[in-house]
């Protein structure tokens, strides 16, 4: 079995991976992936760009605050 293929692992692993309350869709999946391999392609470091793209994609920006790091959305919580 290949786990990228198995969607619901996939889904499990990014929800415990980056702490999401929700589970992402196929679509936000599919769009953290492609931002994974820009990131990737111009930063050199796949953990950061796996990072950052997971921030893109899965944090929901509220408002016209500016794209903050995971932890200073954290603790303005």
């Amino acid at each position: 079995m290949n786990r990228d293929k198995d969607i619901l692992w996939l889904r499990d692993e990014l929800t415990r991976r980056f702490d999401l309350v929700l589970r992402p869709s196929a679509e936000e999946i599919e769009r953290f992936r492609e931002e994974v391999a820009r990131l990737a392609a111009v930063v050199g470091d796949r953990e950061v760009a796996e990072s950052a793209a997971a921030r893109r994609v899965f944090l929901m920006q509220v408002g016209s605050a500016d794209m903050q790091p995971a932890e200073g959305l954290r603790s303005a919580a």
